[in-house]
């Protein structure tokens, strides 16, 4: 015998009091909105400013985009709506969820299992280096690991922490190619799983941690000192702790998460007067990087400021410093910025005795690297 859904009693007490619920959720967008502003009313205005030949479907959809993107309440319960989707679904296009918190690149991951793209790395690096050695200048080279190389049990559970670092087959190559031809090369992650392990990077960011860049400033100060003279050093530094808190690029890719922010303590480094270090132009050392450089040292990438590679690196070393880091910039940005600053006529390598080149080693699979002819002019491709 068939069964059939039994109909649901409500009583009349219950079925206003859930209208009102009903419409109360109806409302209290709008309110919310309207209470923080005159957003919606200023999205309304706009609406009648669309172009004519704009069909009546198509002002719509605009306006509806519009009031979504400016409505407070929207924003407000889209983060953790994306946020939820995210861990659900694994991260995104740009983000992988891991173990406990953890948050990893999508790209630097996936970097340790690709071929190079091409040969641009390799040549770019090692052309690079011939033209800083025609004017008596020493290149260093410090690829910064992802953070899969180094906490890969963090990533997923079956994943067991590493021995050594792990590396791809493209910076295998790169590396290959510079120890052939005689490129000085300083790679900072052996000593970052050995000594910082999971403290070498922070879980909710792309980026190595405050002790991770105190590290490599270390090691990297070890190595530039006996090509240094007495004569310059410069005015004393010195370092303050500081608490910082931040959310973390990735995590704010993925909507964010409320309350989920991470606490570290950087070391900012000062002169003798308290104000925060600087780059300093003509000094013997440049540092050319990416975001790796500037993540504590540029308050727009979210860990305060003054406590950045070039920092630390003139604290240990005590001598000038300066620095061309461009966030974003790939294996590119701050090489094309000197360049540029070559070619305008600042004398920016004048006094340079040695260049640190950071890159972000994920960089090295993308490949696309220019190869410069030059330092002064436009030309941008050369056989070294």
């Amino acid at each position: 015998m068939a069964r059939t859904l039994s109909p649901t009693e409500v009583s009349a007490g219950t079925a206003r009091g859930l209208l009102v619920v009903f419409v109360l959720l109806l409302l209290i967008a709008p309110l919310w909105d309207q209470l923080a502003g005159d957003v919606p009313w200023r999205v309304w205005r706009t609406f009648g400013e669309q172009p004519r030949i704009a069909t009546l479907s198509t002002a719509m959809e605009r306006f509806e985009d519009d009031l979504v993107a400016a409505s407070p309440a929207a924003r407000w319960a889209r983060r953790p709506a994306q946020w939820s989707r995210s861990h659900l679904e694994g991260g995104n296009s740009q983000v992988a969820v891991g173990r406990q918190g953890w948050l990893f690149l999508r790209p630097g991951t996936l970097s340790l299992l690709q071929p190079t793209a091409d040969d641009s790395p390799q040549r770019a690096t090692v052309a690079f280096a011939k033209l800083l050695a025609r004017q008596g200048i020493d290149l260093v080279v410090v690829p910064a690991p992802s953070k899969a190389a180094l906490v890969p049990q963090r990533l997923a559970p079956r994943l067991a922490a590493p021995q050594q670092p792990l590396m791809g087959p493209a910076e295998r190559v790169w590396r290959s190619a510079l120890w052939e031809a005689g490129v000085e090369l300083y790679d900072p992650a052996p000593d970052l799983l050995q000594r910082l392990g999971e403290g070498a990077f922070l879980k909710s960011d792309s980026h190595w941690s405050p002790a991770a860049v105190e590290l490599v400033a270390a090691r990297l100060a070890e190595r530039l000192a006996p090509r240094l003279s007495s004569a310059e050093a410069a005015a004393t530094w010195t370092r303050r702790p500081v608490e910082v808190v931040g959310r973390g690029d990735l995590r704010d890719s993925l909507g964010g998460e409320p309350g989920a922010e991470e606490r570290v303590m950087v070391q900012q480094v000062t002169a003798p007067q308290g104000e925060l270090w600087g780059p300093q132009p003509g000094a013997p050392v440049l540092l050319l990087g990416d975001s790796f450089s500037n993540v504590f040292s540029d308050e727009r990438l979210g860990w305060g400021r003054g406590a950045g590679l070039a920092e630390q690196l003139a604290f240990r070393l005590q001598v000038a410093v300066d620095r061309l880091a461009i966030d974003a910039g790939g294996a590119n940005g701050a090489r094309q910025r000197l360049r540029a600053r070559s070619a305008a006529g600042d004398d920016v390598l004048t006094a340079t005795r040695v260049v640190v080149w950071q890159v972000a080693g994920r960089e090295i699979a993308a490949g696309g690297w220019e190869v410069m002819a030059s330092l002064e002019g436009p030309e941008t491709v050369v056989e070294p």
